[in-house]
């Protein structure tokens, strides 16, 4: 399970202003991990370039603090980075391991466009869309991991933090849509 959180505002838990900067997180288990009971046994984060001590410091609390998994010094990863969401869009790249875009699905009615949730978003969300990716690559050596997806609803969008001021955006805009398994 890939990760990306870009921070718009809000403090590390040393203080740190997080606002404008982006972490990745790359988890595998032995079983289904998208599935809240199947906990992570392996974590691979990615820090972008040009971070002061603080900053890093606070991102990596920030990973550390998410998944179950051990992210020790060896697990880290400082590389360019990319990570362009904007409304139900997504264009993500961390050096030469991860490249992914999403696109917004076609409009669907009820009962076609996985309006079911099998899996839930692992952080609670103010609102989030299940999107669909475009194009996926994940490559790390250092987790035995490869995988390559297009053309599936596979990637939950997420707001977190206070709404106001922000539309709820769910499939086709109508939240009564979604029904939890």
């Amino acid at each position: 399970m890939l990760r990306v959180w870009k921070f718009e505002g809000g403090a590390g838990a040393n203080g740190t202003n997080l606002a404008g900067l982006s972490v990745m997180l790359l988890e595998k288990g032995s079983e289904n991990i998208a599935s809240a009971e199947n906990a992570a046994q392996e974590a691979f984060a990615y820090l972008p370039e040009g971070l002061e001590p603080a900053q890093r410091e606070a991102l990596v609390g920030w990973v550390r603090s998410q998944t179950p998994a051990s992210v020790g010094e060896e697990n880290i990863r400082v590389v360019p980075m990319r990570a362009y969401l904007w409304e139900g869009n997504a264009q993500v790249a961390a050096g030469q391991h991860i490249a992914f875009s999403s696109r917004r699905p076609a409009p669907c009615g009820p009962a076609s466009c996985g309006e079911r949730l099998w899996y839930e978003p692992r952080n609670a969300a103010a609102n989030f869309m299940v999107e669909e990716v475009a194009s996926a690559r994940v490559s790390e050596p250092a987790l035995s991991l490869s995988w390559k997806d297009h053309g599936r609803r596979t990637l939950f969008m997420g707001q977190f933090g206070p709404m106001e001021g922000r539309t709820p955006a769910f499939c086709g805009n109508t939240p009564g849509l979604f029904t939890k398994l």
